[in-house]
């Protein structure tokens, strides 16, 4: 009988310790300030990175200044267990001493290089609110010079957020349930960013042949020139640093990572009348003197190697950063220029010892050019004689003359005539412009003799038409004579909606 009666006691002690009442401990990282995470750029962790995490005092029971620390919500027995397991984080290799004050030791572990959990046993009693923390020196004095560090694995990801710690304490059942706190943040090193700015080709100032460009947006009072820059809403490349490459700590061994960077920029108009193009600081009026990085004569997609000396590569670079860039685009003043889209887009390239090198920024629109002129495009003409177009142009300006410019373009959308003066339309008259075998005109003007673009009898080809006075003014139809039938037919007139510049 006395044998069941103390069976059923320890039967009764057991299931008091699996219902007893659970609280919550905590847990504190302090970074070198309390509660502070480091920031480590994602481009460093296509790796494994070992960081250490640093206290900020001598760490003792009645401080939370340790590097890595474990407040208990009870009271804790030799054998409880101490259990730590890391998301996105490891243990380093080497032994961890479980400390209580300076100099007194309550546990010993030796997680395994990368182990994600480990679960580390008391040896001797813990009062409740005490910290417990953990380091990596030969003893738990700490001191000015241990200071409690603890050092973490931050392991490789292509992604960005969090990588945490959570402790537990455990006998038999769960004593503390699970607290976490936060090892380190995971960023984006480079941000890239872009704003656009429109400028407009100038046919109404002179020399009013659609030479040069208002920049800025246009407004009445700017004076065209070559450039296409500066003003309000100026376009920007930026370049912002959101993460660090390493670290945030000078004691924290540094990625010993290389960064650059490459500005690629690419023009709808295949670079037709363009001389060069350049960057400056934002701050930096367009100047030659003052370019960064030129590109002259570009072709194709412009690539602009941005200097590595305001890119900071590796840890101890705290507090704000960016690269701005204004882009620069300089006509060469003597052609006659299209409305057209320049676009940009930047690579970073981060190279070293396991880096993740990220991919290049999508390319967003950097300028947009507008004509403030009418302009349209005669898909198809015929160098014949005997079929020949009209297209009457109507010119209802109230005040303002306007003149009628001829370019001659291919199928492939380049100019192989440029900038050939018909003559001029008196405000509110309508003018008739003719095209025949070899030649073009218009009513009171010069007729331009075709015979340079080499047209045989019978070719076809594309002449655009540009009028000088607002767009809502001007209109114009075009027709064909019918040899067979001595009838009219309509000839299309592609219209360039441009934005007006008053």
């Amino acid at each position: 009988m006395m044998r069941y009666l103390k069976i059923l006691f320890m039967s009764l002690i057991v299931l008091g310790l699996m219902t007893s009442t659970v609280l919550a401990g905590a847990v504190l990282l302090n970074h070198g300030a309390p509660i502070t995470a480091y920031t480590i750029a994602q481009e460093a962790l296509g790796s494994s990175r070992d960081v250490l995490i640093l206290g900020n005092a001598a760490p003792n029971a009645a401080s939370n200044s340790a590097a890595f620390s474990y407040q208990p919500a009870q009271n804790l027995v030799a054998l409880n267990i101490i259990n730590v397991a890391f998301t996105g984080a490891a243990f380093t290799a080497g032994a961890i001493r479980l400390c209580v004050d300076a100099g007194v030791e309550v546990g010993f572990g030796t997680p395994g290089a990368g182990t994600t959990s480990f679960g580390f046993q008391l040896n001797v009693p813990v009062a409740a609110a005490n910290y417990i923390w953990f380091t990596n020196s030969a003893d738990c004095t700490g001191g000015a010079a241990a200071n409690g560090v603890f050092p973490v694995r931050i392991l490789p990801t292509l992604a960005t957020g969090l990588a945490t710690v959570s402790v537990s304490a455990s006998s038999f059942s769960i004593l503390d349930p699970a607290i976490s706190a936060n090892v380190a943040r995971i960023a984006r090193q480079y941000a890239i960013t872009n704003t656009s700015s429109g400028h407009t080709v100038d046919y109404l100032a002179i020399p009013g042949n659609g030479t040069l460009v208002i920049s800025g947006g246009g407004a009445p009072n700017v004076t065209a020139d070559s450039l296409a820059s500066g003003g309000a809403g100026a376009n920007t490349v930026s370049i912002l640093r959101t993460g660090y490459n390493y670290n945030t700590n000078g004691a924290i061994p540094a990625a010993g990572l290389t960064v650059s960077a490459v500005m690629n920029v690419t023009d709808s108009a295949a670079w037709q009348g363009i001389s060069r193009i350049y960057l400056v600081p934002a701050a930096t009026p367009c100047a030659i003197a003052n370019s960064t990085v030129t590109v002259n004569s570009p072709s194709g997609t412009a690539v602009m190697t941005i200097p590595t000396a305001p890119l900071p590569a590796d840890g101890g670079f705290n507090g704000a950063f960016a690269n701005e860039w204004l882009l620069c685009i300089e006509a060469n003043g003597t052609t006659t220029l299209q409305a057209r889209t320049f676009q940009a887009n930047v690579d970073i390239a981060v190279t070293g010892a396991g880096p993740n090198d990220p991919g290049a920024s999508t390319f967003l629109n950097a300028q947009v050019w507008g004509l403030n002129a009418y302009q349209a495009l005669i898909p198809w003409m015929v160098n014949n004689t005997d079929v020949p177009t009209y297209c009457l142009i109507n010119n209802g300006d109230p005040t303002r003359p306007a003149n009628v410019i001829l370019d001659v373009v291919s199928s492939e959308g380049g100019v192989i005539l440029n900038n050939q003066l018909l003559g001029s339309i008196p405000a509110r008259t309508s003018n008739l412009a003719a095209f025949t075998a070899n030649s073009a005109s218009l009513t009171g003007g010069t007729a331009v003799a075709l015979t340079t673009l080499g047209l045989g009898a019978g070719s076809r080809y594309s002449p655009r038409i540009t009028v000088t006075a607002n767009p809502a003014n001007v209109s114009m139809t075009c027709n064909q004579v019918d040899p067979s039938l001595g009838n009219k037919r309509a000839v299309p007139v592609l219209t360039l909606n441009s934005p007006w510049v008053q």
